[in-house]
């Protein structure tokens, strides 16, 4: 049992794990200031997803996208106050 919740946590950490290398190769290392601005802006359009898929018949396959972005900026933010990945996340 242990190992299957480990396999699925795997399975959906893995997503974000691949965005937020995207978003590394992108827009390069980027500060706290403005990872902290960029999760805000994408809480708010995980927020008009959850809405629009209750209240308007939207997809639920938005919300995923947007928590994948979301949570993508959160590992950001985790890895750039890792003191020990100092060069792969930046200074």
């Amino acid at each position: 049992m242990r190992a299957a919740k480990s396999n699925t946590l795997r399975r959906l950490v893995r997503p974000l794990a691949e965005r937020a290398a995207r978003n590394l190769e992108k827009w390069g290392p980027q500060d706290f200031q403005t990872l902290g601005l960029a999760a805000c802006e994408e809480a708010g359009e995980l927020a008009q997803a959850i809405l629009k898929e209750r209240h308007e018949s939207g997809k639920r396959d938005r919300i995923r996208e947007e928590a994948i972005d979301l949570g993508a900026l959160c590992l950001q933010i985790m890895a750039r106050s890792d003191n020990t990945l100092g060069g792969v996340v930046g200074k």
